[in-house]
């Protein structure tokens, strides 16, 4: 349907405006709204206008929302808003999302049926391997997870704590990406013996990982594998992963 195609952006600023009907079909359709992309937007609009756009798209899903993506923008108040709304999520994407991983950890018990998470986070953050474990723990149908930082410094500690809580609590993965994560090989060692049924890992610029003989067959399951050192051409948010010693405050 060309309302698909449109995005809800696109629908919710210019569409309903064109025509009565239109307005109509698009506010008494939930299934319209089961998925609500707001990624690739680029800066047009305020982020408290998006904030707006997600929670018309949401209340007109009348709890038939199942996947939402939002980049640059959202607040623990906007997943709260969704939280209350439905516990039918199967698929939440944040993308440089001002979001606290407290307000996430709050907010995944209403969330048990989600099959797919990805997280692209400024820095890494003391909280975050508490998070992962309580993401484990509370989503038992996980099998897509990507957690990538944009800043990483060299923290490995943190990071195979994360690595560990993925082992521990995430056995029914299929795919997971860390992209820029300081963890070592213990780490890796950790997700791989944990998670079985892993058949796509990408590691791309994990650079503490040593890829050793031992650990390629390890990897030898792994059907889809990137590597810290291969090309990051087709990771669209690459561009803006800095060393350990650039300021990232000013990225959002």
């Amino acid at each position: 349907m060309i309302f698909e195609k449109m995005g809800p952006i696109t629908v919710l600023t210019k569409a309903i405006r064109i025509c009565r009907r239109w307005l109509e079909l698009a506010r008494n359709e939930p299934l319209l709204w089961r998925k609500v992309d707001m990624t690739c937007h680029g800066n047009k609009f305020d982020p408290n206008d998006h904030e707006d756009i997600a929670c018309i798209a949401v209340n007109w899903s009348a709890g038939q929302l199942q996947e939402f993506s939002a980049e640059k923008f959202g607040s623990n108040d906007l997943l709260q808003y969704i939280a209350d709304s439905t516990s039918n999520l199967k698929s939440i994407r944040l993308i440089r999302s001002p979001v606290s991983e407290k307000a996430l950890e709050k907010i995944m018990q209403k969330w048990p049926l989600l099959e797919e998470i990805e997280l692209i986070w400024g820095w890494c953050s003391p909280k975050l391997s508490d998070l992962c474990q309580t993401i484990g723990l509370l989503c038992p149908h996980l099998k897509h997870f990507r957690l990538s930082e944009l800043y990483s410094g060299y923290v490995s500690d943190e990071n195979n704590l994360i690595a560990n809580c993925i082992g521990r609590t995430m056995p029914n993965l299929r795919s997971l990406q860390l992209i820029n994560n300081m963890m070592t090989n213990e780490g890796l060692h950790a997700i791989l013996e944990g998670c079985p049924l892993l058949k796509s890992l990408d590691v791309r610029m994990c650079r503490k990982l040593t890829i050793d003989q031992r650990i390629m067959r390890e990897l030898e399951k792994i059907n889809n594998l990137r590597l810290p050192e291969d090309s990051s051409d087709n990771c669209k948010f690459c561009d803006h992963v800095r060393s350990p010693f650039c300021s990232c405050f000013d990225w959002y």
